[in-house]
């Protein structure tokens, strides 16, 4: 299990000390499409693309949040889900302990509605489909941006260095020779 604290992500600010840790379970989804293509999802709010995905909601299980996630970040069915790996993300600003796990699979079926919360809605949402080398590119320039300082966004900061991970682990497992 893939684990990260406040000093991983932001290693020059001082630590935030928590007395008690509250857990999130929250869930990433790896999605290709026909052609090999990852989706990631961006917003208005800043320049930075991740993984669709989000928090499990109570009374729902991982794999129900999987399926609603994708229902509504990528607007399309999710298929042949299956866990890939997890981490523990320790946000000391907010005293919480993240529990996300990764899954992969498939896009299925376009959905013909719009099914985005309203905050993703104002926030406009949107997916972009790109090559497995691209998507990774992205998030590795991303990872170099976080290390030097330039992301601001605390959880966009974390999502960053996990999501990259999530998506080298699944190159790893598919694809051991070109993932030197």
């Amino acid at each position: 299990m893939f684990t990260l604290r406040d000093a991983d992500v932001f290693p020059h600010r001082d630590p935030f000390a928590v007395s008690e840790w509250r857990r999130r379970l929250t869930v990433r989804l790896i999605i290709e499409d026909e052609n090999g293509r990852i989706a990631l999802v961006g917003t208005t709010k800043h320049p930075y693309f991740q993984l669709p995905g989000g928090g499990v909601e109570d009374g729902e299980s991982v794999l129900d949040a999987v399926v609603r996630e994708c229902r509504e970040e990528v607007q399309c069915e999710y298929v042949e889900a299956r866990e890939l790996v997890s981490s523990q993300e320790y946000r000391g600003r907010d005293g919480k302990k993240y529990e996300t796990h990764c899954f992969m699979g498939r896009k299925g079926r376009e959905l013909t509605e719009d099914t985005r919360t309203e905050n993703e809605k104002d926030l406009q949402l949107h997916v972009t489909w790109l090559a497995r080398e691209q998507a990774l590119a992205l998030l590795h320039s991303q990872c170099e941006e976080v290390r030097s300082g330039k992301v601001e966004y605390y959880n966009t900061a974390f999502n960053i260095l996990r999501d990259t991970y999530f998506l080298e682990e699944f190159c790893r497992l598919l694809f051991p020779a070109h993932s030197d």
